[in-house]
C-alpha cells in the first residue's frame, strides 16, 4: 500500500505541471491488446518495443520481436499492477554485464498509473522497485 501512496505523490509532483487528465477508474477492456511504446508508426515493426496486455490477465513486454518479459496484469481501480519473469541477460544490448545473468530468471513487480489516456493512445508513469519512467503507449491495430 505504501507502493501505491508514493507512485501517487510522485506521479502527482511529475507530471502534474503539465495538467494531464488522470484516468478515474481504468476498465480491462482498455488494456487488452498489443500496444507499441514510443510511436504509433511502431505497431508491427521488428525493431519496436511493445506489450501485450491478454484478455486472461497474461502479459507480455518484447523488443524486436522477441518476448523479454512475460507475467499477468490486473487493474485495480486507476492502478495497473503487473507482475513478470525475465532473465537481466536479455538486456544485455543495454549492458553488457548482464550477459552474466544468463539462465538466471527474477520476479518484478510493476506498477503503473495512466494519464492523457484517449482511445487509442495513452501516457503512462510506472515503476519498477525503484526507477520510475513515463512513457506514451499507442493501440496496434
Amino acid at each position: 500500500m505504501a507502493q501505491k501512496s508514493m507512485l501517487i505523490t510522485v506521479v502527482l509532483l511529475w507530471v502534474g505541471l503539465a495538467a494531464p487528465v488522470y484516468a478515474d477508474d481504468i476498465s480491462p477492456t482498455y488494456l487488452t491488446g498489443t500496444w507499441a511504446l514510443g510511436s504509433a508508426k511502431d505497431c508491427g515493426s521488428d525493431d519496436s518495443t511493445y506489450t501485450i496486455y491478454g484478455k486472461g490477465g497474461a502479459f507480455e513486454y518484447g523488443r524486436h520481436g522477441r518476448a523479454e518479459a512475460v507475467g499477468f496484469w490486473s487493474v485495480q481501480g486507476e492502478v495497473v499492477t503487473i507482475q513478470t519473469l525475465t532473465s537481466p541477460a536479455y538486456f544485455a544490448d543495454m549492458n553488457a554485464g548482464l550477459k552474466a545473468f544468463e539462465g538466471h530468471y527474477h520476479y518484478y513487480t510493476i506498477v503503473m498509473m495512466l494519464a492523457d489516456q484517449k482511445k487509442d493512445n495513452f501516457t503512462a508513469v510506472a515503476s519498477l522497485r525503484d526507477q520510475i519512467s513515463r512513457f506514451s503507449a499507442y493501440r496496434c491495430k
